[in-house]
């Protein structure tokens, strides 16, 4: 199939859009984005497929939506035999023409126009090689599906092979179709396979099941006789754990007498233990009244010598804090006389200063007023011209503009070269002009002239349309300069500069003036400042009326800041000494506190101790006439070798209880307690075990197991023969399909080896000569080795499988363009190409474009620009013109 032509009119967003293909070659479609290119094999498919009354999503899609018409697209395509134009248009006024061009003429409309294009397709279009070799926008990285089917005999029939019809097909899905009854994908029995081996499998379970069931009554019978003998056993096994127990019980009797006598020693050690503690507790308690009365004794002695010592420390801590008190007094009236003179001197600088400062800040407010006024003439200069930079500009640019209308009307002006030969007499646009034999003159014309020879002709000159042009330019120069001089209020380019000049000087004048006055207040204003002056003049000038004469005011500044540092020195040091003796006497104070706090808390010790040495004294000798230390003593011996004995005793009965070894003992008896429940429990079981045997086997009696043996045998024979017939049926499939499979595996490896053949040629280009591929059942590519590097295919990167992906393509239409092929479409490919690889794409791309039809729909016309031969169309922005094709 080839495409010649194809319009699109008000299909989504395109207005209209005509282009005439090339039937060989490479074709670049060019155009920014949403101008329609991805549009155009849309618009193909849809023509192709959809009938003009189609209400599918897609034909709903393509409708415009800013105005109420139908879209519409017409193609003129060849396919096989025939060559036709078709057209059709959806939505409103629905139509569809076919005009058929060969073999023979005719004409045909509607749906008989449709349904003749599609039997036309349906004889001569591989629509599967259609779609594989499309790579639309926005598609995934896929390659196409080369095997089989239609693309596999088109690479067949390019290969050499034999035209394989359409009835080989239908044979081979028919076979296909026969192995799937029996066969999954994978090889594996389907389910009613399975289910008949299961049916099977099923009928010689239960024929076994049943076979197992009368082989079991016999074994039931025999197991009967076996739980007799085994229930004698049991019995005698009874007996032999009765005597155990009774034996064990006899041991248990002796073990609890010895623990009765562990547990009353231990009540007895524990009374024991409770004496002693009581006695020793009496004892210790003696002790410490003994030590006690010692202790108070010797703290009484120690005070009272403490005492005796502090006397002569209170007498001289007491004339030390009275000389300090004396030298304080003094040393605070000469701090007040310093403090006097220090203020005074300190007012006297003060006073000094502020003169200074009230001369200044007179100064500051001279030279605001004086900037005040600077500025305020230099404003009324601002706000009186009407000419700054940007006028006086706009005046020049316009000057400039006319001086270039002026140059240009003179040089293209027409000029007329009158040469009289002889005297004359001439009239120029009603001007009489005289001319002498011989005379020349030159009449400019940049619009219209009229010269005329009285009597004898009229003539009028007009200039050409450059010249009338450039005439009227010069007059909009000079209308527009005119008009920026009268904003301007000046006459001309030096008036209006002169203007600007001084309007720059004066803006200047009241920035710096600005300045001055920010400069001299800073952060006061003109009053601020103004009241400040006057507040600090009257303060010097109170100060002096105020001050009495003696000691005299110093001379200037210097003299005052002199006499105030000394002033506040002297004060210092006086400050100084009297807070020096003021720390001295307080802390002769506090040593005079810290010996009478002593001495007090030495007479309180002393009455405490006493006391308490008076009532150890007291007790001690209480408890003495109560109970004598001797007493005491004998007492504790006494408890101290009861508790021996009683501890001996106990170790005796625990050693005794120990050897009858209790926890064997009790471990043992309740093994046998559990020997015991067992046996009863076994022969319990053992009895029920032989009622049950006995009850199955008269039920089992009953039940005609033979009978239903037979029945059984009989339906698995049945089962049997038609799960073999099947299984026949499946292998006869399975054998037929192996076959027919390997037959069409001979004619696929005829058109493989071309088919990578070709992809290797094409890539190398891209690639370089190291590139060899391996092709899968699908005749997709699974590998690429490049440089000795093998990688898998979805290992490659995007830029990789996209050029791979074209690659295939290109190859598969090279191939199968003899035999007619189809156009490759690439839409908004190669955008994952780095620049090496869009040049060596370009190269394959024209390669391939020498034996097919190659369109390329792109909005990056760059990445094609190495294309060779290529014709390049250019879709306009808005298509709404038709756009020109060029090489």
């Amino acid at each position: 199939m080839r495409i010649h032509h194809l319009r699109l009119e008000n299909y989504r967003g395109v207005g209209l859009v005509t282009i005439n293909f090339p039937t060989e070659g490479v074709t670049i479609i060019e155009g920014d984005n949403e101008v329609g290119k991805s549009s155009i094999p849309e618009a193909i498919d849809l023509l192709l497929t959809q009938r003009d009354d189609s209400n599918a999503k897609s034909v709903k899609a393509v409708k415009p939506v800013n105005q109420d018409v139908g879209a519409e697209v017409e193609i003129e395509l060849s396919s096989g035999p025939y060559r036709f134009r078709y057209r059709k248009r959806w939505h409103r006024q629905k139509e569809t023409v076919l005009e058929m061009i060969e073999p023979s003429g005719s004409h045909l409309t509607g749906r008989e126009a449709h349904e003749k294009v599609v039997a036309i397709l349906d004889e001569t279009l591989d629509r599967g090689l259609w779609d594989a070799l499309q790579l639309r926008q926005g598609a995934p990285l896929a390659q196409a599906s080369f095997a089989g089917g239609s693309l596999g005999r088109a690479l067949d029939l390019a290969a050499g092979g034999d035209a394989r019809s359409g009835g080989e097909d239908d044979l081979w899905a028919r076979i296909t179709i026969e192995r799937e009854r029996y066969w999954t994908a994978n090889g594996q029995a389907k389910v009613d396979r399975k289910a008949a081996a299961a049916a099977v499998a099923g009928g010689a379970a239960r024929v076994e099941e049943i076979e197992a069931l009368l082989r079991g009554l016999e074994a039931d019978a025999a197991m009967v006789g076996r739980l007799g003998q085994e229930d004698l056993v049991l019995v005698e096994k009874q007996v032999a754990n009765d005597d155990e127990l009774a034996g064990l019980r006899v041991r248990s009797d002796a073990i609890n007498a010895h623990q009765n006598a562990v547990n009353r020693l231990t009540a007895q050690r524990d009374t024991a233990q409770a004496d002693h503690t009581r006695v020793l507790g009496v004892s210790e308690r003696r002790a410490e009244q003994v030590q006690r009365f010692v202790d108070a004794s010797r703290q009484v002695d120690t005070i009272k010598a403490r005492i005796a010592v502090a006397v002569p420390a209170r007498a001289l801590a007491e004339g030390h804090q009275a000389d300090l008190q004396q030298k304080v007094s003094a040393g605070s009236a000469a701090l007040a006389a310093a403090a006097a003179a220090s203020a005074l001197a300190t007012a006297d600088c003060d006073y000094r200063r502020q003169q200074i400062e009230t001369e200044q800040l007179s100064e500051r407010h001279q030279r605001v007023v004086a900037a005040l006024e600077r500025q305020v003439a230099a404003t009324a200069v601002v706000d009186h011209s009407l000419v700054d930079d940007e006028v006086a500009q706009r005046i020049e640019e316009a000057y400039l503009e006319l001086v270039k209308a002026e140059a240009s009307a003179s040089s293209a002006a027409a000029t007329v070269d009158a040469h009289a030969l002889a005297a004359v007499q001439i009239e120029i646009n009603g001007q009489a002009v005289a001319l002498a034999a011989g005379d020349h003159h030159e009449i400019v014309v940049d619009g219209s002239a009229e010269v005329v020879l009285p009597g004898a002709i009229s003539m009028v000159i007009k200039a050409g349309a450059e010249a009338q042009a450039v005439a009227e330019r010069r007059r909009r120069a000079v209308a527009d300069f005119a008009t920026a001089c009268a904003q301007g209020g000046v006459a001309g380019v030096a008036e209006a500069r002169q203007a600007a000049l001084a309007r720059t000087d004066a803006s200047r004048a009241v920035i710096e003036a600005q300045k001055s006055i920010d400069q001299e207040l800073r952060d006061l204003t003109a009053e601020a400042l103004a009241q400040k002056l006057e507040r600090l003049t009257a303060r010097v000038t109170a100060y002096t009326k105020d001050r009495a004469a003696d000691p005299p005011l110093p001379a200037d500044l210097d003299a005052a800041q002199a006499l105030a540092a000394d002033g506040k020195r002297a004060w210092q040091e006086a400050h100084d000494h009297v807070t020096r003796l003021t720390a001295d006497l307080e802390a002769a104070a506090q040593a005079l506190g810290v010996v009478d706090q002593a001495d007090a808390v030495d007479g309180a010790l002393l009455a405490q101790a006493e006391g308490v040495s008076s009532a150890d004294s007291v007790a001690l000798e209480a408890a003495r006439q109560e109970q004598s230390d001797d007493d005491v003593a004998g007492s504790l011996e006494a408890a101290a070798v009861a508790l021996r004995d009683c501890v001996h005793e106990l170790t005796t009965a625990e050693a005794l209880l120990a050897a009858a070894d209790p926890r064997a003992v009790a471990d043992l008896r309740a093994n046998a307690e559990a020997v015991k429940t067992r046996l009863a429990d076994d022969r319990h079981g053992n009895e029920g075990r032989i009622r049950d045997l006995r009850a199955r086997l008269e039920v089992r009696g009953e039940e005609g197991l033979a009978t239903k043996l037979d029945s059984e045998k009989s339906a698995l024979v049945q089962r049997r023969v038609e799960h073999e017939r099947l299984e026949g049926r499946a292998e006869a499939a399975k054998m037929l399909y192996d076959a027919f499979a390997g037959r069409r595996a001979e004619a696929q490896h005829r058109y493989v080896a071309p088919f990578q053949e070709r992809i290797v040629e094409l890539g190398r280009l891209v690639f370089g000569p190291t590139l060899d591929i391996e092709l899968g059942d699908d005749l997709g590519i699974t590998r690429r080795t490049l440089n000795g590097i093998s990688l898998d295919f979805d290992y490659l990167s995007s830029g990789a499988q996209e050029q791979l992906g074209m690659i295939s393509r290109l190859a598969c239409a090279s191939i199968v363009a003899s035999d007619g092929g189809v156009p490759v479409i690439f839409d908004d490919a190669l955008g994952w190409s780095d620049p090496g690889r869009l040049h060596t794409m370009a190269t394959a791309i024209a390669l391939a474009g020498r034996h097919c039809q190659i369109l390329v729909l792109t909005c990056t016309p760059q990445r094609y620009t190495n294309v060779g031969h290529a014709t390049v169309i250019q879709l306009p922005t808005g298509s709404a013109a038709s756009p020109g094709p060029h090489r």
